[in-house]
Order: C-alpha cells, then sequence, then structure tokens
C-alpha cells in the first residue's frame, strides 16, 4: 500500500503540469459551487424573510367555517360590516391599528400553460398596511 502512495506522489511531481490544472479545475467548480449555494440560500432566505414579514405579526379574524386552504372569497365567508369589526377591534388598547383585507387566489392561463396567482386587497392608508406600501416604494415587489 505505502508503494502506491509513493508512485502517486511521484507522479504528480512528473506530471506537473497535469497536476495543476486539475487543481485550478477542482478549486473553481468547487468555488462554483459555493457561489450558487449561496446564491440560492440568500434568495430562499429573502423570500421568506418577505412572506414572514407580510404575514405574521397580526391577529386574522376569519368567518368561522372559512377554509385557508382554499382562500375563498365566497359570500357566505365574508365578514358582514368588516370596517365596523376592525373598527371595534382598533379600540382595544393593546392593538396599534386594524383594517380589512380581502385574499384570493386563482389560475391564470393562457394558451398553452397556466400559473396560480394570490390577490389581496388592502386598504393602502392603512399603518397596517406599511409592510406593503414600503416594499412597493423600495422596489422589493
Amino acid at each position: 500500500m505505502m508503494n502506491y502512495f509513493k508512485m502517486a506522489y511521484r507522479n504528480l511531481g512528473r506530471h506537473r503540469r497535469r497536476t495543476l490544472l486539475s487543481t485550478l479545475a477542482l478549486a473553481m467548480g468547487t468555488a462554483l459551487l459555493m457561489f450558487i449555494a449561496a446564491f440560492f440560500q440568500g434568495e430562499m432566505r429573502s423570500s421568506m424573510e418577505t412572506t414572514l414579514r407580510l404575514n405574521t405579526g397580526h391577529l386574522q379574524v376569519k368567518n368561522a367555517n372559512y377554509d385557508p386552504d382554499k382562500l375563498s372569497v365566497a359570500w357566505e365567508y365574508l365578514i358582514e360590516n368588516p370596517e365596523q369589526v376592525a373598527a371595534q377591534i382598533e379600540a382595544l388598547g393593546q392593538v396599534q391599528s386594524a383594517t380589512p383585507r380581502l385574499l384570493a387566489s386563482g389560475i391564470v392561463s393562457a394558451s398553452d400553460e397556466s400559473v396560480g396567482v394570490q390577490i389581496m386587497g388592502i386598504v393602502p392608508d392603512s399603518s397596517a398596511n406599511d409592510p406593503y406600501r414600503n416594499g412597493l416604494l423600495s422596489g422589493d415587489f
């Protein structure tokens, strides 16, 4: 076994040019792989931070029969007088702001392809929607 290591070490010296090019190719491949992994990790972290910023930190009041997996805007799922409910919630001491929002999902299809979409209706003047407004103004969305 030791003879194989000696022979391999001796061949590294004899074939210096091949050894150098192989080392360079291996280093460049490793660097490219690390760059791609870091890029995708950053993209995933950025999208998760945006999602968490927009979908957490607030209380959602929904109809008791509402199925959140459907994101339906069927008439029976809507809350009657959402502005009045939001005003009652905003009157509580611990609440900073309350505003009605409308979430809907659907499918947009062209001749040979389709894509899912999620639509959110907000009150732009409400301070609860600052993350959306600031994100649009800064170009994050």
